[in-house]
């Protein structure tokens, strides 16, 4: 069984103008993640999505703030981490992002 994790070098804009999705349409390709041991059945079924990437960071706060930048430039983004202590740390990165 293949996967599609992806380096973030290769993450592509879904417009080429980083201005926004074209026509409207907001979708999300890329999906930035840490594996964890309470998401690991959900990695299951995201790899076998066909026009999903998963993109692997080194911790949680380089998935958040890379979420953070795709998202003001795309207008959407998503992450999986797992819960607990990732959780609360990545809540306060969301924080911080956001201020």
């Amino acid at each position: 069984m293949g996967t599609k994790i992806r380096a973030l070098d290769e993450c592509k804009p879904t417009s080429g103008d980083m201005g926004g999705p074209p026509n409207g349409v907001v979708s999300v390709t890329d999906v930035f993640s840490v594996p964890g041991d309470f998401n690991l059945t959900l990695f299951d079924h995201l790899i076998t999505e066909p026009g999903l990437n998963l993109i692997g960071c080194c911790n949680e706060l380089n998935v958040v703030y890379t979420t953070d930048v795709i998202a003001r430039s795309h207008g959407v983004s998503a992450c999986v981490i797992t819960f607990t202590v990732d959780g609360l740390s990545d809540l306060y990165a969301f924080v911080y992002a956001y201020s």
